[in-house]
Order: structure tokens, then sequence, then C-alpha cells
């Protein structure tokens, strides 16, 4: 089987079962690493590359005329899902999205909620800013285009 067709494969069946759902995620570094190393060893699995071989990843993906893909999709995924949430007005989904819970928070630091990862990601202040531009379809996908560049 040559490499394009087994590209192909993985991005259709391995990749549609582990990234499942991955649009509400919200990823910590040590997420972020373990789903880059996934990408990676499904990589050496395409090649059939050993463990013992010590090789390098730049190496494995310069053989196969590839880049790391995997977080691109997954914020890529995010992006769309939002800019549709955002832009219909449901106030379900808005009271989900917006995290208006009653009743007291627990204990600690606060877990990263949806909004805060997304406005991040974005590199806005306010989720008030993320609102009005998911509103300005044209603003909005040149905003995304402009956050998926590396």
């Amino acid at each position: 089987m040559s490499i394009r067709v087994r590209k192909r494969f993985i991005k259709v069946y391995v990749w549609s079962l582990a990234l499942y759902g991955c649009e509400t995620w919200i990823l910590n570094k040590a997420e972020q690493r373990t789903l880059e190393s996934f990408e990676m060893w499904c990589r050496e699995r395409m090649l059939r590359v050993s463990w013992i071989e010590h090789r390098t990843n730049e190496s494995i993906l310069s053989e196969i005329d590839e880049s790391r893909e995997i977080l691109k999709t997954i914020r890529a995924r995010r992006w769309n899902m939002i800019g549709h949430i955002l832009r219909h007005e449901n106030e379900l989904i808005y009271r989900i999205i917006e995290g208006k819970m009653e009743g007291k928070r627990g204990q600690g630091r606060p877990r990263t909620s949806f909004v805060k990862q997304m406005i991040s990601d974005a590199r806005l202040s306010s989720y008030a800013e993320l609102k009005r531009l998911a509103g300005n379809r044209e603003e909005w996908r040149a905003h995304v285009q402009l956050q998926n560049q590396p």
C-alpha cells in the first residue's frame, strides 16, 4: 500500500474515532503533548518504524511529507462549532456555553472553562468581543484563518 493511501486511512479511520467530540475538549499542556505523541505513534506505525531505530519525529514527518496536524484539526473544529453556536440564538445553548450555573463553587482553582479557552485561543480580551466577532461571518473567517496559521 502506498504512503498516500496509508495517510488517508489514518485520517479517515483512526483520527475520526480518536477525535470524536473534540470540539468541546478543554486541553491543557499535558493533554496536548499526549495527543501529539499519539499522532507521532500513528505515523511511526504507518511506516513500520520500530522504537529501537531511534528516529526523530522530524525525520519521520519529512519522510511522509507531513506536519503535525492533530492540534490544528482540533482547533479548526472548535472554531467552526463556537462560531455556529454564537451566531444562533438559543437560550439553552447560551446557558450551557456561558456556564451560568446556580449554587456554590467547589474548593480550589477553578477549571478552565470552554469559553475562556476559546478567548485565549482567539487572543481576545473578553467574551463580548468573541461574540461580536462571531456575529460577522467574513470577519470571523478571516480571524479563524489567522489563528490556524503556524
